[in-house]
């Protein structure tokens, strides 16, 4: 809802009122028809699709990118559909349907998918704080051979597996952000969400072997945090996308220019 009311307000378009979400991947065309334009198509996987009152898209007509404005009510067919998380990921189409749109030329709705994975980042740096916080604490309270759990030194060290983990992505995360605040962010969004993927496994290991049986039942809210962390980690960009984009960035670039892209405060590397 972030992204897409940036994007609205970019355009010139009125801020969406009520339960608004975003669609990236589209497969459709959108035309212009006397005043206005018609979208025909689908958006897949959409987030919260079935609530939303508001979705918002951007489609290029002759190669110039547009945001396009939908409304729930005038799909033609939804199919329902959910993540590991149950968090709803729903298909809409539409069928020459009249919608607003307006011409942009933004960074964000050039590389829509690659902001709407930064905003995803930020939610997997909070999820892997929150499920980091909850396990430590759970050690502390769960006792075994008559002492914490978080005594042992065993379980001390996966913990603090676990934090170098969350410390990592949250740097890498705020180096994200600055970068998409002081302009082209490709090199290092794609940095950050592979990094944040990467940790996912080892950070839900961990926080489902402090926790033992208890934190895979339905009640407990540690699934709350994993399971969408699991989710969030192949929502995107999974691990060989993002590794595939840098590799092949670098790979162009040539080995010469390896270390002072990496090392420049620009950024330098197209992905």
């Amino acid at each position: 809802a972030m992204l897409a009311n940036r994007l609205l307000a970019d355009a010139g378009l009125d801020l969406a009122e009520g339960v608004t979400t975003l669609a990236v991947q589209v497969e459709g065309s959108l035309q212009k028809r006397g005043d206005g334009y018609v979208f025909s198509g689908a958006l897949i996987g959409v987030p919260w699709g079935r609530q939303a009152e508001t979705v918002v898209t951007v489609v290029s007509i002759d190669g110039r990118p547009h945001v396009v404005v939908l409304s729930r009510e005038h799909a033609s067919a939804i199919t329902q559909a959910q993540n590991l998380a149950f968090e709803p990921r729903d298909d809409l189409r539409f069928d020459d349907t009249g919608v607003q749109a307006a011409a942009i030329d933004t960074r964000e709705a050039k590389a829509l998918f690659d902001y709407a994975a930064l905003l995803r980042l930020a939610q997997i740096t909070g999820a892997l704080e929150a499920t980091l916080h909850r396990s430590i604490d759970y050690a502390k309270e769960r006792k075994q051979f008559g002492r914490a759990i978080g005594q042992f030194q065993a379980v001390q060290q996966q913990l603090a597996l676990f934090g170098v983990e969350a410390a990592a992505v949250a740097c890498a995360a705020r180096s994200a952000f600055r970068a998409a605040a002081r302009g082209d962010a490709a090199f290092a969004i794609a940095a950050a969400k592979l990094r944040a993927n990467m940790a996912i496994g080892v950070a839900t290991a961990t926080a489902h072997q402090v926790h033992a049986a208890i934190g895979f039942t339905w009640e407990y809210a540690l699934r709350q945090s994993t399971q969408r962390l699991w989710s969030w980690r192949s929502e995107f960009g999974n691990d060989r996308y993002w590794a595939d984009r840098i590799g092949s960035a670098v790979a162009a670039r040539g080995a010469d220019h390896f270390w002072s892209d990496l090392t420049s405060r620009d950024d330098a590397v197209a992905v």
